[in-house]
């Protein structure tokens, strides 16, 4: 079926058929569009900028701190 084809069939429909077909559509671009994502990608990320920052001295300077 062409686009013309398609949108002279949606023409035919009444107005509740057409709405019930939008939403129908919408469902699917939806679920084809919107990724989904797991925390576990986030592994890893950021793990070059830490390589040179001495951890002991880093949570020490962060723990003086939270003290004043």
């Amino acid at each position: 079926m062409t686009r013309v084809e398609v949108i002279n069939a949606i023409k035919k429909m009444k107005a509740a058929e057409q709405i019930e077909l939008l939403e129908s559509l919408l469902s699917l671009l939806k679920s084809t569009i919107v990724e989904k994502h797991s925390l576990r990608e986030l592994k890893g990320l950021g793990k070059s900028m830490w390589r040179k920052v001495d951890v002991e001295k880093y949570l020490r300077k962060e723990r003086d701190n939270w003290i004043g």
